[in-house]
Parts: C-alpha cells; structure tokens; sequence
C-alpha cells in the first residue's frame, strides 16, 4: 500500500503543479479574474492535502493506510473534474471570447445573489453546467457575433433557480398537482387498463418538472432580453424540422425539454403581455407558415393540453417575482439594448448584416455597462 499511495500522490502533486503553471501564465480578461483566483485557490487546496499525503506516507504507518487512501482518492476525483472541466475554459481563453465573458459578467452583476459567483465560457452547445462553479457552454460560431448570445439569458435562468431552489420546487410541485387534477378522472375505475393510464399520468406529471423548469427559462429570457431573446429563440429552433413541432409518446416521456411549439405558446402570450406585439405577430406567423409546409398536427399525448396553459403561466410569473431577473429596458445602455439593435440590422438586411455587426461589436466592446443597482 505504501507504494502505491507514494506514486499517486507524487505523480497527483507533479499534476497540480503543471495545472497551476498553466493557469498563472494564461493572461485572462479581468471579467475571467474572480474565476481565475478560485481556480488556483481550488488547486493550492488541493497541493496542500498531498502533501500532507506524503508527509503521513513517509512515516510508513500502516494504521494511517486507510485514511489515506481515502484522502488520495477524493483528491484524484476532484483534479480529474478540475482538469478536465474546469481548466480547459482559462487554457483556451482567446481574445473573442470577451465579447461572452462582457456579457456574462453583466448579467452576474445584475443581482446580489450571483455577483460573487466565479464563471467561464466553454465550447459546445448552448447550456449551462452548476456545479461548484458555473460553466456555460456556447457554439463556437456563435461565440464570434451578438445575435444569438440572447440565449444567454436562458441560461442565467438557471443559475437563478438554483439559487432560490427550494421556492421553485414548491412552485413548480402547483403545476404538477394541476395537472395531476386535470388528469384524474381519466383513471377513476380501478382496472388494468386504468393502471396503465394512472402510470402514463404520473410519467407526464414527473416530466412536467422539467420542462416548468425550461419554461421559466425561457421566460427568463425574455424578461432580460426583450425581443431578441424572442427572436434569437425562434431563428435558433426554426430549421429543427417536423421535431419542433411533435414528438412521439416515447420521445415525450421524461424528457428534459417540451416541444418547441408548446414553449412558442408560453413565449408569445408572455411576449404579447410585455408589449412586443409587433414581433410577436411576425414570429408567430413564420411558425405557423413552417406548420402547415410540415403538414404537422401537434399531439401531444396528454403531456399537454390548453387547458393547463392558464396555470402554468400563473405559476411561471409567480417564479419570475420569486427570482427578480432585471428587466429589459430599452432607453438604458445595457448588452441586452445592443444585442436588440443587432437584430433589427439584421432583419432589416440580413446580407448587409456582417459589416454591420463590426460596428455594433465594436460598441458593444467599448460601452461601459454599469448598473444603478444590484438587484436582490
């Protein structure tokens, strides 16, 4: 045991030390610095465990072993999720990467609860990781312009309901025993055939605490971003085909998203409620020409129906008052009004939009976003 604890610790240390050389050589941002400091405070923790690992080692105390191990083995875990999540974000920090980071470090500052919280930007598709500390992953094209980190404001929605989880839940459990009445009578009498309707309700039941979820996202979203959360959403799902509009029974069941046809519903009457009416009109009338091309009829399996619609959003609004996101204002200077200016250039000449998007990244870049107030 002696042996083997002594190479996994030495080769671990020798580890934590290249990782740490790597970071404090990787000029960041300074909207990267709070993530930074976490990061080489994170890995000098963990250099100090190992070599108080070796220390215990070199005393060949069998009795001492068994903790050690241990030790040895939660250090192995967390250097592997450090290595290969954590650092990758500072290791591959590249200059255009400031046009996110800008936009991400307003957002954190934009409430009390989320200014402190170390972040980084990762490549891949749109989503956030929450784990320690937050991670949010982004396409690498759309890393290069404005138009479409409006989606952005989806993830933060995440972060929120975490942090206010235990209100959420509670929220989101109004929404499930909802549907769950709506639900009932279809399984009053106490047969086979009822069984398996009273299975299928509670597997739609469940599943509705994840797409309530994605639905305050969204919701979130659109609370920040204004019409381009609005209009990023639309053009980023349009060309999904026949899917976006139906799924089957089995590809419903426990799934992590609703039908994207079933969030445009939320969306729009939020949408219309803010008083972006006009865009409103158009998005809906782009979908519903996609609609009747696919020939589609959206069936939804019980998972939804119209007469939940009322509820949901009731409960929706109820998880926007809980978390507070800040609100689109349009006479202020914010990355928000900016990236609603992107989105008119773009709609008014798409072709023309590419040279367009040098100036407005150019102001984006060079404004100073400065809240009057966190928000709480």
């Amino acid at each position: 045991m002696y042996t083997i604890l002594l190479r996994h610790n030495t080769s671990m240390l020798q580890q934590v030390a290249l990782l740490m050389d790597t970071i404090h050589s990787k000029q960041v941002p300074e909207e990267l610095a709070l993530y930074k400091g976490w990061l080489i405070r994170t890995l000098e923790s963990m250099q100090s465990v190992i070599q108080n690992n070796l220390k215990a080692i070199n005393k060949k105390n069998s009795n001492l072993y068994k903790d050690i191990l241990s030790d040895t083995e939660l250090v192995f875990h967390n250097l592997g999720l450090v290595n290969s999540l954590y650092v990758p974000p500072i290791h591959r920090s590249i200059s255009s990467d400031i046009i996110s980071l800008k936009l991400l470090h307003w957002l954190h500052n934009s409430n009390s609860k989320t200014i402190n919280i170390p972040f980084a930007i990762a490549d891949g598709s749109f989503g956030v990781y929450l784990n320690q500390r937050t991670l949010y992953y982004l396409p690498i094209v759309e890393q290069k312009g404005l138009l479409f980190l409006a989606l952005f404001f989806h993830e933060f929605g995440h972060v929120l309901f975490a942090i206010h989880r235990p209100e959420m839940e509670q929220l989101i459990a109004e929404i499930q025993l909802a549907i769950e009445e709506f639900l009932r009578p279809g399984f009053a009498h106490n047969d086979e055939k009822n069984e398996d309707e009273w299975r299928n309700n509670q597997i739609i039941v469940t599943t509705w605490y994840r797409w309530a979820l994605e639905l305050y996202c969204d919701a979130v979203g659109l609370v920040i971003g204004g019409p381009a959360y609005l209009l990023a959403f639309s053009n980023y799902f349009q060309m999904g085909g026949r899917n976006e509009f139906f799924n089957n029974k089995e590809e419903l069941a426990g799934s992590t998203h609703p039908v994207t046809s079933i969030r445009l519903k939320f969306l729009l009457s939020r949408a219309r409620q803010l008083g972006y009416n006009e865009i409103s009109n158009q998005v809906e009338e782009e979908w519903n020409l996609l609609k009747t091309s696919y020939n589609v009829n959206e069936e939804y399996f019980g998972y939804y129906i119209e007469e939940y619609f009322e509820v949901i959003e009731g409960v929706i609004s109820d998880m926007i008052t809980q978390s507070f996101p800040i609100e689109y204002n349009n006479s202020s200077c914010s990355p928000a009004v900016l990236i609603n200016q992107a989105w008119q250039k773009f709609y008014e000449n798409p072709a023309g939009y590419p040279d367009a998007e040098k100036n407005l990244v150019h102001n984006f870049l060079n404004s100073s976003f400065q809240l009057s107030s966190i928000l709480s």
